[in-house]
């Protein structure tokens, strides 16, 4: 009885260091995936390194009808936010469009509806459904960023969300 006690803690103890060094690739896998994801969108939409003081920092990369495209979200103080956009380079050649409560973005799940009305953006969320962390809440008070076109990126936007100092970037390849 007491060798059998024996081979079975053997055995546990075999299974855990299996499943153990299973989830621990699995982890590492999703981290270097975060990792990728955000370097490719930092070189399409030629953006600075994040904020040392980012948090709450999402990315995915998602395969659209024809296209390859990026989200990434985060959240950072007032101070790291503006230092990030203006060591940017994509930004300074960005259109910039204010989000106040006049002129706001709403998120809408069907995509080919139009704003019939110069008071609200439309937020085109074909690729974001798999990334529900990506979908911003009504913003009133922040910015639109509409990135310029480059040989690495067929269009993209940064919204930046004043009141809870979110980041929101996306970006796709044609």
């Amino acid at each position: 009885m007491k060798e059998w006690l024996t081979f079975g803690a053997k055995v546990m103890a075999a299974t855990f260091a299996v499943v153990a060094v299973i989830a621990l690739a699995i982890w590492i896998d999703l981290h270097e995936t975060d990792a990728r994801d955000i370097a490719s969108i930092r070189a399409m939409a030629r953006l600075a390194p994040l904020p040392y003081s980012a948090r709450d920092i999402h990315a995915k990369r998602f395969l659209g009808r024809g296209d390859t495209g990026y989200c990434l979200k985060f959240a950072a103080p007032p101070a790291a936010i503006d230092i990030f956009l203006s060591g940017s380079p994509g930004v300074l050649v960005a259109k910039l469009e204010k989000l106040t409560t006049n002129h706001k973005l709403i998120h809408e799940p069907n995509y080919d509806v139009q704003s019939t009305s110069n008071d609200a953006l439309f937020l085109d969320t074909r690729f974001t459904n798999n990334a529900p962390w990506f979908i911003p809440p009504v913003i009133t008070n922040g910015r639109k960023y509409h990135l310029k076109s480059t040989e690495q990126m067929q269009s993209g936007y940064i919204i930046v969300d004043d009141t809870r100092h979110v980041v929101y970037i996306y970006a796709t390849l044609g």
